[in-house]
């Protein structure tokens, strides 16, 4: 859920590495643009990527879809009044998902923000489904860090923290990113 600087480069890779993917914004005119191999993405590779990315089977959907894992790479905003992060975009995405949720599921949140946000934003608003973390899902954070300037070949060879409640949630979340990340994968306990 996402298809900005991050999710849409993430989600290429993990398509032309065997998995199959739907992507999924808001903005139809994107979804369109993706789906003709078009991207606004300025970076080295990313047409490439993309075009790959396609032929694997990968689309660009306005609609969430059941999954096995739910990949969320929004942003957070500043709220300039109150100086204060806007978890509005961590928030929608996780309501899009809510429905699909199912036992077994991995979401996994790949944005820049504040600690506990997966704890105390994400895993309350997942919860609303009706299932419990650690018990039928798993929450799982891994900090975007990349560059722009150098996306792609940052996305695959930085290292990589996942951090997650649950060892189970862990080393799913390491079986996905190592599809395509040649870094170290080192894990956490924090969200």
């Amino acid at each position: 859920v996402g298809l900005g600087y991050i999710g849409l480069p993430t989600a290429c890779l993990l398509a032309v590495n065997g998995y199959q993917v739907v992507g999924v914004t808001r903005n139809s005119k994107i979804v369109d643009e993706i789906n003709k191999g078009q991207t606004r993405i300025k970076e080295n590779g990313m047409e490439q990527i993309l075009s790959s990315a396609l032929q694997s089977g990968f689309t660009a959907s306005t609609n969430v879809t059941d999954a096995d894992c739910f990949l969320l790479c929004v942003s957070v905003d500043l709220d300039e009044k109150n100086k204060k992060c806007d978890y509005t975009n961590i928030i929608q995405a996780a309501e899009s998902i809510q429905h699909h949720l199912k036992p077994g599921n991995v979401v996994i949140l790949e944005s820049t923000v504040t600690p506990g946000t997966t704890r105390y934003i994400l895993i309350p608003m997942l919860e609303k489904s009706g299932l419990k973390t650690n018990k039928d899902f798993f929450a799982v954070y891994c900090p975007e860090r990349a560059i722009p300037g150098n996306l792609l070949h940052e996305l695959i060879n930085n290292n990589r923290i996942i951090g997650s409640t649950n060892e189970q949630g862990r080393k799913l979340a390491k079986e996905i990113y190592s599809s395509f990340v040649k870094g170290q994968i080192l894990f956490t306990d924090e969200t």
